[in-house]
């Protein structure tokens, strides 16, 4: 804003033209105004102006419109268009409706109607304030009525943030548009329903960034499948709505970003994920939210993609994961430095495979700090791949030689319940809440009693006061009970699923990308240690899905080269 002053103040030579100069009329309207009627439309704002200048003798008018601008934002192609012409010295009078159509910023607001008016040698003039700047009297008042306006634009701010926090806590959607894949339902447009042409498309793409594939080859495999941009699609649907925005967008141009932003997307699982951008400050631009502070609302409408595939989606294709260009490993986003708790980097060796590597992340930034942030710790593809290989193998051959005692294992790690005693534990359940619901039935009736004078007040304190007591007790070991027995169930069907996988890759003698991205939740790597010369030694956790980090030892020493 203030660098138009330093233009001023610099030597230039500004145009002179030789015809009349302009008197430029200047109408804004927001999405807020427009709420005020039609008092504040761009056409009663246009009728007013032209029947003033008509009035006060203004010639060669011309209009400068921003509709649909905020008036927080002074980055609207009306006014910086009446800006260059100002600057070009072709405008010498400016006309508006009021105070509140220059801005609703007071400070940016007061700099132009105060300061860079008068030094541009601009007539300024707000029709219903009566302000003029070639009569100084009548602008003693714009400073309070820039503030007012300001107080208008935070009060406006502030109802509309809480009503869309309210709206997005209640897990409603809060963008206007469904993403690609998906159509508002017709009979409650908070509810959104797949779209069966774009969702193909959706899952098409979440098949190839599962595989492995790069994202500009997948960019190439949807041109080469004749697949329509997501763009181009929205502006050929709803041509005269959101379509507008991609009227310009290519048949089959796909770009790489186009196909980030559709893998990292959760709404693909069937979940809505408020809060993912804010306005720090009422006046600021939108940017995106820190992801503890979004709020995500699952199974809101159904899924076009399945879990596994999309956390297969998310692993190899882990952003800044690898440190240059290639094949996605299928390790990325898998492993974390013991030592400081951050995913690892992989560092691909050009030409030489077998020397490709995860480095800590904190350690590589330690080069623009004086002190190292974590320590060099650094280990080959080819280790963590044998160690997986003889994890699973081990972990998959006892789950499978003897199922029983797996599941016993599991159990055993998960809650102090075996699968066995699980009747018991309901069993025992179900006579607590009866308990309870006689207790319940004893105080109502006990009430009655009293009430109808049966029984005697201290006899009635005594009962009662034993039967709340009582029931508050059940009450609170029902509640861990219940507990006791989702943990052992859950524990079960995580189990099985872990079972059904084994079963699934039992004939494989290598470990695949598949298989990988199919058994591996995350691997911990923690620093080499030196407990003799000549002897190294580290810890390695390999936590599996569905089951975690199995008691099989899984520590070793290495004897791979630094």
């Amino acid at each position: 804003m203030f660098d138009l002053i330093e233009k001023q103040n610099s030597t230039r030579t500004r145009s002179k033209n030789t015809t009349d100069p302009i008197t430029a009329l200047y109408e804004r309207l927001s999405r807020d105004d427009e709420q005020e009627g039609e008092s504040n439309s761009i056409t009663n704002q246009k009728s007013l102006l032209q029947a003033y200048a008509q009035e006060k003798g203004f010639t060669n008018c011309r209009h400068y419109t921003d509709d649909g601008y905020s008036g927080g934002n002074f980055d609207r192609p009306g006014w910086q268009q009446l800006l260059a012409d100002i600057e070009a010295g072709m405008v010498k009078t400016v006309l508006v409706k009021d105070m509140s159509r220059v801005g609703r910023n007071y400070v940016e607001t007061g700099f132009y109607t105060e300061v860079y008016f008068a030094r541009m040698g601009v007539r300024f003039i707000a029709i219903n304030n009566n302000i003029d700047n070639d009569n100084p009297d009548s602008t003693e008042f714009a400073g309070i009525l820039n503030i007012m306006n300001d107080w208008y634009l935070r009060d406006v701010s502030r109802k509309i943030r809480s009503a869309a926090q309210q709206k997005g806590k209640s897990g409603k959607p809060l963008t206007t548009n469904p993403c690609f894949g998906y159509v508002k339902d017709p009979n409650d447009k908070n509810h959104w329903l797949i779209d069966p042409e774009a969702a193909d498309t959706v899952r098409r793409v979440f098949e190839l960034a599962a595989s492995g594939m790069s994202q500009l080859k997948i960019c190439r495999t949807m041109v080469q499948e004749k697949r329509v941009t997501p763009g181009f699609y929205r502006a050929q649907r709803d041509p005269d709505g959101i379509g507008k925005q991609f009227a310009s967008c290519q048949l089959y141009k796909w770009e790489k970003r186009t196909v980030c932003n559709m893998v990292h997307r959760q709404e693909y699982l069937g979940n809505t994920v408020n809060f993912k951008t804010c306005h720090p400050e009422y006046r600021s631009k939108q940017v995106s939210a820190p992801v503890q502070e979004q709020l995500i609302f699952y199974d809101t409408h159904e899924a076009i993609v399945d879990e596994e595939t999309w956390q297969a989606a998310q692993q190899i294709y882990h952003p800044e994961m690898s440190s240059a260009p290639g094949k996605p490993c299928a390790l990325n986003g898998l492993m974390i430095c013991g030592e400081c708790g951050v995913p690892m980097l992989f560092h691909r060796m050009t030409g030489k495979e077998e020397y490709n590597d995860f480095v800590c992340r904190t350690h590589i930034r330690s080069a623009s700090h004086e002190k190292r942030l974590c320590t060099h710790n650094s280990i080959r593809v080819t280790v963590i791949r044998e160690i997986v290989r003889d994890t699973l193998r081990a972990v998959n051959r006892y789950a499978i030689a003897d199922e029983e005692g797996f599941r016993r294992r599991l159990a055993q790690e998960a809650a102090s319940y075996q699968p066995d005693d699980r009747k018991q534990l309901a069993k025992t359940i179900r006579e607590k809440e009866k308990h309870i619901a006689r207790l319940e039935y004893l105080l109502k009736k006990l009430y009655e009693d009293y009430a109808l004078g049966h029984i005697p007040e201290e006899r009635f304190d005594k009962l009662s006061a034993q039967y709340e007591q009582e029931e508050a007790t059940l009450k609170t070991e029902l509640a861990e009970d219940q507990a006791r027995l989702n943990e052992v169930q859950t524990a079960a069907e995580q189990t099985d699923k872990y079972l059904a996988l084994a079963r699934k890759y039992r004939d494989c003698t290598e470990v695949t990308a598949d298989m990988i991205l199919a058994f591996v939740e995350k691997i911990v790597v923690y620093r080499t240690i030196r407990p003799a010369k000549g002897q190294r030694t580290r810890q390695i956790e390999v936590h599996l899905n569905y089951i975690g980090q199995f008691p099989i030892p899984t520590e070793g020493m290495e004897n791979e080269n630094e």
